[in-house]
């Protein structure tokens, strides 16, 4: 059966997917923590990435700067409902506070993710 991961729709309407001038984000490991394990940036596709039990659930972001847009947050029916989206987030977040960088939530799950958690509330542009 395909993966259709891909193109299942998102909540965060229209993105921006073409080159930025200022580069991907640093790239690898998001966090080294045991709640972020297996989160890596894959800047070439300027996402966040986590694969559980075969499937991928992505964060994609566009990068302008230091600023670093959440485009939309994916994660497949399959392994819903277990946390993988806070995981995956999280350990996004956690990276862009380690790269001093500043992010605008324009996927509704980071926004409401950033809500939640006043500690974060520093991270935004």
């Amino acid at each position: 059966m395909p993966d259709k991961s891909d193109t299942r729709p998102t909540d965060a309407g229209p993105t921006d997917a073409g080159p930025t001038s200022a580069g991907p984000i640093e790239s690898g490991p998001a966090d080294s923590g045991p709640a972020d394990s297996g989160v890596i940036d894959n800047g070439a596709a300027r996402r966040f990435e986590l694969i559980e039990d075969g499937h991928l659930a992505f964060a994609d972001y566009r990068v302008d700067g230091d600023i670093v847009t959440f485009t939309h947050t994916i994660v497949p029916p399959e392994i819903g409902g277990r946390g993988i989206a806070g995981r995956l987030i999280g350990a996004a977040l956690a990276a862009m506070r380690r790269q001093g960088k500043k992010i605008v939530p324009q996927c509704s799950f980071v926004a409401a993710y950033v809500q939640r958690h006043p500690d974060l509330q520093d991270l935004l542009a």
